[in-house]
C-alpha cells in the first residue's frame, strides 16, 4: 500500500484555506501534491478556494450539507450549532432552511433533553 489518506477530520469553514483544501482532497481523485490540487484545466490557481470555485464545488449547498453531516458524526451538539451559525453568517448557503430542517435534531437534542428534565 502506498501513501494513502486514512482519516480526514472535519474543518470549520472559518479556517478557509484548510476547509477548501479538505474539499479538494475529498473531491479530486489521486492528488499528488498541494500544487496539483490548485491546478484546474491546466491553470494553477492562487488559492484552494479559487480551485474549488473553478471545479464548481461551491455552486450549491452540497458542500455545506456534507460538512454538517461530517460534524453530526464526529462533533458535539454545541460544536454543530456553532458550525451552523458560522455557515449562516459567513458562507450564506442558498437554502439555509433546508439545511436547518435536515440537521435541527442533530443540533438540538441536548436542549430538548434539558427541557424535558426541567419539566
Amino acid at each position: 500500500m502506498g501513501n494513502t489518506l486514512g482519516r480526514l477530520y472535519t474543518v470549520h469553514p472559518k479556517q478557509r484555506e484548510c476547509f477548501f483544501l479538505r474539499l479538494l482532497l475529498v473531491n479530486v481523485p489521486g492528488p499528488t501534491s498541494f500544487q496539483y490540487l490548485r491546478k484546474v484545466n491546466g491553470i494553477l490557481h492562487d488559492t484552494y478556494h479559487d480551485a474549488c470555485r473553478e471545479l464548481h464545488l461551491l455552486e450549491d449547498d452540497n458542500h455545506w450539507d456534507n460538512t454538517l453531516a461530517d460534524a453530526a458524526l464526529s462533533s458535539s451538539l454545541h460544536q454543530i450549532r456553532q458550525l451552523f451559525a458560522i455557515l449562516l453568517t459567513t458562507c450564506f448557503p442558498s437554502q439555509a432552511s433546508v439545511l436547518w430542517d435536515k440537521y435541527k435534531n442533530s443540533m438540538s437534542d441536548d436542549i430538548l433533553h434539558r427541557i424535558r428534565i426541567a419539566d
